[in-house]
């Protein structure tokens, strides 16, 4: 508080009202004066306050065949944006408490570095009531209008701007709050039992301009004063100036990177002790995924989003180096592993192939995420950790409150090599890396160990597209033999001898991409994949584990494509009984899973099941012992929880008796209280499988009555799931029953009940009979014959013979006939081609190398 005064003047009673009377009188005037004056700015700038209803924007489009810079997906130079500043009002226009639409304004600041009589704006969807240029007479606008075909804003002048001079653009206008979370969004959660609102903006990559225009390009930076409107019981937060790590329940992505107002998706963000401890690695890379962008993507930007990988592939590999702090080295150590979405577009794309949102959304891919990473990771192998972070110094403080392109990224790691002696490439960085940056796939090696012959060619399915291709890449092949470590080799040529992979006894092998130093795969001749074997049987510790998952990967991937034979593949797992290490399990049990389910209905079967159950019963015991062989401890340890459920998925579809007992003991437990003794999350689904399994129709019964609660989503499938799990006929008979019956099961999820049952051969049978017998309930209008081909196309993966789509062909010409069901016919007739000479190339050769391995 502060002091009182005890100096001052007095004065009479007559004084003071007449004092008053005049203030009085100086205000009404002021007042008059201000809205007289508010209405002359209004008629010269078409500037008008936030309304209550939204205005009608009476605006046309461009002529037909009309030609200008509107045409283009991409702004002109012709305009810098340096500020807006924005305001923002969420109203409701039906007189509801939830707020439906938002009224905003605009300033935004430009300089004008090319002279034009044409501004470009970003804007989506919304209306605008007035739009005017500061420093500019009404009369100077000569039309305003809507390029919709690329989100403009155009407003055509009649004079041009001046170069060098700066302009104001301000607009008033309104949008829809969206219901899905992108652009500004509204949605509802619950707090305490209470329901309350949130509303949030999404506004990568092109959704700023359906919350206000702009102009929508990554190189166009520029700072904003932002006021947001609300009601008191809100609370408002932006990212600038303020900074605030904020959870919401609602969001397009994990996380979003805002520059200082950092948003996350509830779960991703919110640890829960109680749900999962092997979740906690998850969480830990969004976070530091997120705060990586901080200074790849926020601090310094690509230019355009062909170069997206700048921001997210570097993302990327620091979230698994900034995970590396709080968690063991084998988590976080390696992250090159193969991924065949390599093959879909290069991680640098050519900036003429990203114009549309369409082809912008479309880089947001495991190409640029992953790949991008893997790019980093090669870089750093072949010039160390140490150089890498000294040219990423370099390249971000140069480029800070800029925009880049990738050869940025390569100048800068090059003055990083050349500013030393120590390292030496035998290329530039550039040369080097553009061939992994730059170009789509990526590499097979075949190695020779008899002459020490090395190729490369592009890794690709199709012979003839391979024998078309020119692509060669610049690969540093470290490698090993008979694990002791070699000089690197540089690949760079399409073949190559190099004597020293010779290999001349019985006993020698060699290994390359020793430690993943690159994304390639590795062929060798059979006698090189034969010692690999036997050694991973005598000793696999002496290879990485991240060899051992590659080498697994590679041959289950070659054998598919024909390079290699089956047995090769199959050799290469017959350690697995060994195997403790969570990635090459996790590796292999994709592959064994996917040759479990081609060798359905073949005499291979029980022969691959016995030989997959005595590989795969170890890992689950030495899982088991983490947990004190308790199912329910599972919160309380640190594993990998996604590879753990899927373990147990497989002993207990393999009819494991402990695994089934724990299930019916865990589930029993559930049953009794199902408040207090709660599954864990996220093998909810395999326990009640295998309780279901295991039971009778009292633990069916009660899922069923837990499904029918409604808990979430989530859980609805799980437990539609589970309950396909039965092995009684009757009782997934009555199963279709319930999914056709609307106060059972809701329409929408009818058609997942028959996807689960067809998952296991009686189903199968099962519900192609249903569907026969009762094939007037599937048709329109019950159900649309989208439904109808989505369904059958689930039922297809059954086929296990010509017959039965011969059978299904007959059935859909002679009694569907309300439809053509040509197209879907030929597609599955493909798929079931494929299977098929697939089963009749590997079948024998499955039967026979199993007969010889396990008897």
């Amino acid at each position: 508080m502060r002091p009182t005064s005890t100096s001052g003047f007095y004065l009479s009673r007559k004084a003071v009202v007449i004092c008053s009377f005049l203030v009085l009188v100086l205000l009404v005037v002021c007042t008059v004066l201000a809205i007289l004056y508010g209405k002359l700015i209004a008629e010269k700038t078409g500037i008008c306050s936030p309304t209550l209803e939204p205005p009608s924007t009476d605006w046309g489009t461009a002529a037909p065949g009309r030609q200008g810079p509107w045409n283009n997906s991409r702004l002109p130079n012709s305009l810098i944006a340096r500020n807006y500043q924005l305001e923002l009002w969420p109203r409701s226009l039906s007189g509801l408490e939830r707020p439906s639409h938002f009224f905003g304004q605009v300033n935004v600041t430009v300089t004008c570095i090319k002279e034009t009589e044409v501004i470009l704006l970003h804007s989506h969807k919304l209306l605008y009531t007035g739009v005017t240029i500061v420093s500019l007479i009404p009369s100077d606008i000569r039309c305003t209008w809507f390029a919709v075909e690329n989100d403009y804003l155009v407003i055509e002048l009649n004079k041009k701007l001046i170069t060098g001079a700066d302009y104001i653009i301000q607009a008033n206008y309104s949008g829809k709050l969206e219901e899905y979370p992108t652009g500004l969004f509204i949605s509802n959660y619950t707090e305490w039992g209470v329901n309350k609102t949130i509303i949030a903006s999404q506004m990568e990559p092109v959704y700023a301009r359906s919350v206000f225009p702009c102009f929508d390009e990554p190189a166009m930076k520029a700072t904003f004063d932002i006021r947001l409107v609300h009601r008191p019981q809100f609370v408002a937060l932006s990212n600038m100036p303020a900074i605030h790590v904020v959870a919401l329940p609602e969001l397009e992505m994990d996380a979003m990177e805002n520059w200082g107002l950092l948003t996350f998706r509830e779960e991703i963000l919110l640890y829960h002790p109680d749900v999962l401890i092997g979740y906690q690695f998850e969480i830990t890379k969004v976070i530091a995924h997120e705060l990586a962008h901080q200074w790849f993507g926020n601090l310094v930007t690509m230019y355009w989003w062909n170069d997206l990988w700048l921001n997210e592939g570097l993302a990327r590999y620091f979230e698994f180096m900034g995970a590396s702090v709080v968690f063991p080295p084998e988590k976080t150590e390696n992250i090159i592993l193969v991924d065949e979405l390599t093959n879909s577009h290069p991680v640098a794309e050519k900036e003429e192939h990203v114009r549309t949102p369409e082809e912008i959304h479309l880089m947001f891919s495991g190409v640029t995420y992953n790949k991008g990473a893997d790019v980093i990771a090669i870089a750093s192998r072949i010039m160390t950790k140490e150089l890498l972070a000294k040219g990423l110094r370099s390249y971000l403080k140069t480029f800070s409150y800029s925009n880049t392109v990738t050869d940025d990224m390569w100048n800068h790691l090059q003055m990083a090599i050349d500013s030393q002696d120590a390292i030496k490439l035998p290329a530039s960085v550039k040369s080097i890396l553009d061939t992994w940056a730059k170009q789509e796939g990526f590499p097979l090696i075949t190695v020779n160990t008899i002459s020490g012959i090395i190729t490369q060619e592009d890794n690709v399915e199709n012979k003839m597209e391979n024998c078309m291709s020119n692509k060669s890449w610049f690969i540093p092949v470290f490698w090993v033999k008979s694990g002791s470590k070699q000089p690197v080799i540089w690949l760079e040529e399409k073949y190559n001898t190099i004597p020293e992979v010779k290999c001349t006894t019985d006993e020698e092998w060699v290994l390359l991409n020793f430690n993943i130093s690159a994304f390639y795969r590795v062929n060798y001749d059979d006698s090189n994949w034969h010692r690999l074997s036997l050694q991973l049987n005598n000793d696999s510790s002496v290879i990485p584990v991240i060899n051992r998952a590659q080498m697994i990967s590679d041959a289950f991937h070659l054998a598919r494509v024909g390079h290699v034979d089956i047995e090769i593949a199959l050799g290469m797992t017959m350690y697995l009984a060994k195997e403790k290490e969570n990635l090459v399990w996790f590796n292999a049990m994709e592959h064994l899973k996917h040759i479990e389910s081609m060798l359905t209905a073949t005499s291979s079967y029980g022969l691959y099941k016995k030989f997959f159950f005595d590989r795969v019963v170890p890992f689950y015991h030495y899982q088991m012992k983490s947990i004190n062989h308790v199912f329910k401890n599972i919160n309380n340890v640190d594993i990998n929880i996604s590879l753990f459920v899927s373990t147990i998925e497989t002993v207990c579809r393999l009819n494991l008796k402990d695994c089934l007992d724990q299930a019916t003991s865990l589930f029993s437990q559930f049953m009794s209280n199902p408040a207090v003794n709660r599954i864990p999350y996220l093998f909810r689904e395999v326990i009640c499988c295998g309780a279901i399994k295991a039971g009778t129709i009292i633990e069916w019964d009660f899922v069923f009555s837990i499904y029918q609660m409604h808990i979430s989503i989530s859980d609805d499938l799980d437990l539609l799931s589970a309950m396909a799990c039965t092995t009684d006929p009757w009782m997934l008979t009555r199963y279709l029953h319930y999914a056709m019956d609307e106060s059972k099961i809701p329409k929408d999820y009818s058609w997942r009940v028959f996807e689960y049952v067809v998952h296991y051969p009686i189903g199968w049978f099962l519900a192609w009979n249903f569907i026969r017998a009762n094939w007037k309930m599937f048709q329109p209008p019950k159900t649309e014959y989208i439904e109808l081909e989505n369904l059958i196309w689930t039922l297809s993966d059954g086929f296990t013979s010509n017959f039965q789509i011969k059978e299904l062909e007959l059935f859909l010409n002679n009694t569907a006939k309300g439809h053509e069901w040509s197209t879907l016919l030929q597609g599955l007739n493909v798929k079931l081609q494929k299977k098929l000479k697939w089963k009749e190339k590997n079948n024998p050769k499955i039967y026979n190398w199993l007969s010889k391995n396990i008897g």
